[in-house]
């Protein structure tokens, strides 16, 4: 689903978790009504299990934005997935065609 991404760490320390950083996530994405952009992957990106990954906002539509907090010495490996979402949990439409996991 992405044509052009981006997850970057802000630096930013979170509240009241001091140990904790923010990542953020931008991907450019057009979809269909009910559908929807998700990040899956490692920690704090569900496990790789789509139901419990980042479900992006399409606050400035095409592009999709979210964030999620996590320890910075951790990493993290992830994808953008097409999501159906129009259901009570996401279900997987299509995962990114990007070849190895973004890190």
């Amino acid at each position: 689903p992405s044509r052009r991404g981006l997850a970057y760490y802000s630096g930013r320390r979170s509240r009241p978790h001091p140990c904790l950083a923010m990542l953020q996530f931008e991907v450019e994405c057009r979809t269909t009504p009910g559908q929807a952009v998700a990040v899956v992957g490692t920690g704090p990106l569900g496990g790789w299990d789509v139901e419990r990954g980042l479900l992006l906002k399409p606050d400035h539509y095409p592009v999709w934005t979210g964030r999620v907090d996590m320890v910075p010495a951790d990493g993290v490996e992830f994808k953008y997935v097409l999501v159906d979402a129009s259901g009570p949990a996401p279900k997987l439409l299509r995962w990114e065609q990007n070849g190895e996991n973004r890190r």
